[in-house]
């Protein structure tokens, strides 16, 4: 069970499973990029990847974050799911998310 999983359902108000599942990737999806929480938790779910540049965790869908997230598409897009590289929090970056959660148990 992933602990970002855990606490990425918890701030959605979903079920808790631990499994970045279906009701997790739409009900993350349509959560706008100002919506504080979920910037936040993105932050320190990129800030647990193996990248170099850290974030500072602020809730700001910010340039560092931008970058950070580029990185993550690039990198991980390879192994788990590949999409386009937009540096926005849009679905197929979603489900790059859940697949790399969920491969990371």
């Amino acid at each position: 069970m992933s602990n970002l999983t855990v606490e990425l359902q918890t701030c959605l108000g979903i079920d808790v499973t631990g499994e970045f599942n279906k009701e997790t990737l739409n009900k993350a999806y349509k959560c706008d990029n100002k919506n504080i929480f979920i910037i936040k938790w993105l932050q320190r779910f990129l800030n647990s990847l193996n990248c170099p540049q850290k974030v500072d965790i602020t809730g700001l869908f910010d340039v560092d974050t931008k970058q950070v997230l580029t990185y993550f598409q690039k990198e991980y897009g390879y192994k788990y799911k590949r999409i386009p590289i937009t540096a926005e929090l849009d679905k197929p970056t979603w489900e790059l998310i859940g697949e790399y959660l969920n491969h990371i148990e």
